[in-house]
Parts: C-alpha cells; sequence; structure tokens
C-alpha cells in the first residue's frame, strides 16, 4: 500500500526527531513527552513546521496514547522526568484511541467491500423443466441452497 505525501512528510519528520533525540522519540517504548516541549524543539533550531508535523504523528500514534496513563512521568529532551499525566489526559487519550482504533475498522471494512466482487452461482436441480413461458422460477429452497453453497466455496 503506497503512502500518501502528507504520510511520508510525517515519517521524515519523526525520522528527524528520533536520530537528533533516540532516547526519547523511541517506536518500542513510547513515553509521554513534557508539555510544550515543541517550543524548546524550535529553540533548538528545528523547522516548526518539521516539529509540529513530527508530533502530530508521534503523538497521534497507538503506541503513545497507550503511553498516556495518569500518573505516568512526562520526559523533557534530556530524558528527566517533568510532570505528570493527570486523569483527564488519560480520559482525553483514551477517547482518541478509540476514535483511532473505530477509523481503522470503518476502513478496513469499507475496502473490504470495495474490493469484494460478489459471485453467485445458482444450479438448480430438479426435475421440473422450464415451460414454454419461459424459465421456471426458483423457489425459496432454491435460493437457499444457493446461498449455502456460495458461503461454503
Amino acid at each position: 500500500m503506497a503512502i500518501s505525501k502528507s504520510q511520508a512528510r510525517a515519517q521524515a519528520a519523526v525520522a528527524q526527531l528520533r536520530e537528533r533525540f533516540p532516547a526519547i522519540f523511541t517506536p518500542a517504548n513510547c513515553r509521554p513527552l513534557k508539555i510544550g516541549i515543541h517550543n524548546e524543539l524550535v529553540a533548538l533550531g528545528f523547522d516548526r513546521e518539521m516539529v509540529v508535523v513530527g508530533l502530530r504523528s508521534y503523538c497521534g500514534s497507538s503506541a503513545y496514547l497507550s503511553a498516556l496513563r495518569e500518573g505516568a512521568a512526562r520526559i523533557g529532551l534530556d530524558g528527566q522526568p517533568t510532570g505528570l499525566v493527570n486523569a483527564e489526559e488519560e480520559k482525553f487519550a483514551a477517547a482518541q484511541l478509540a476514535e483511532k482504533v473505530a477509523r481503522a475498522k470503518n476502513r478496513r471494512l469499507t475496502s473490504v467491500t470495495q474490493t469484494a466482487k460478489p459471485t453467485l452461482i445458482v444450479t438448480v436441480s430438479t426435475s421440473v423443466a422450464a415451460t414454454s413461458d419461459g424459465p421456471r422460477r426458483l423457489s425459496l429452497s432454491d435460493l437457499r441452497e444457493a446461498g449455502r453453497r456460495r458461503r461454503a466455496g
């Protein structure tokens, strides 16, 4: 699956942050970041737009949102604790994570229904021949049997 330009920009921005601060922006061990860390990054010379894009991507990840638990230590650029996550922040993160999961599930369902090509194979095994008025209409039992066959194979 190809990624969009905005996703590529976000990945590049996070990669820049990881390169400079590998202990802070880890993909495996996400920890809550200090409130206002974006100002520190801009003060260090990072491009403001790159910082915003990178932090939006990193802080919007499922791993980061899952790490926002009440009482968890927030870390600064030096890796030292600078505060704690409160209950309101945890609740907000849980809502964001639930919304993200719901969007992903909806996206999967939509893509499956758009890519699936429905095929219906109907075979009628009956001794009643078609009349001269046209083909014989299928009975309810014939339709049920066709549905069973479709689901089975």
